[in-house]
């Protein structure tokens, strides 16, 4: 089924982007901790 196909793709591919926007705001963290301000 092609419907289900494109439907697993997307659900993989929003796992990624979570996984991404996880890892941008443990590293955004870690240089707010770095810096003095």
């Amino acid at each position: 089924d092609m419907l289900a196909r494109f439907n697993r793709r997307t659900k993989r591919a929003s796992k990624t982007q979570h996984m991404l926007e996880v890892t941008l705001d443990i590293f955004l963290a870690r240089k707010r901790l770095q810096s003095p301000k």
